[in-house]
């Protein structure tokens, strides 16, 4: 008789698994494209996309807003820890910010390729990606 109730318990659990969809989210009118984003919590996310285009959201993606950018090139790949965040971009862009992206700056890479990727294991030391094979790594948080 367990079992019988354990193979009903299952699967009720996965027809409701089964019946799961992708749902669109309501974002502010763009015309850029997005390329990237990052959730540091479940509520608290970030986007990042064409022409320094940076976005947020405090409600699990149900809304979300318009940050403030240093920079109008195309952002390729967001990453976070906890409130400090970095994006990269095109022609070497890298911005970083340390209040949850109240304020970005930019951080310059010295390269004029186009960065992919960035991931960080901490807040000190991270790699961005890119055209050409190009590898960078910090050790002090992207400031170098």
């Amino acid at each position: 008789m367990k079992t019988i109730y354990a193979i009903l318990i299952i699967s009720f659990l996965f027809q409701f698994n089964t019946n799961a969809q992708w749902e669109q989210q309501t974002a502010p009118s763009l015309n850029d494209n997005l390329n990237s984003v990052y959730f540091i919590r479940n509520l608290i996310g970030y986007a990042v996309g064409e022409h320094g285009r940076i976005l947020t959201t405090s409600n699990a993606g149900g809304y979300w807003l318009v940050q403030n950018s240093p920079t109008t090139n195309d952002l390729n790949s967001i990453y976070f820890i906890e409130f400090m965040g970095w994006a990269v971009g095109t022609e070497g862009t890298i911005i970083k910010t340390t209040d949850g992206g109240n304020n970005w700056n930019i951080i310059y890479s010295g390269i004029s390729t186009d960065l992919r990727d960035v991931f960080f294991i901490d807040v000190n030391n991270g790699w961005a990606v890119g055209d050409d094979g190009i590898i960078f790594r910090t050790t002090n948080g992207g400031n170098n």
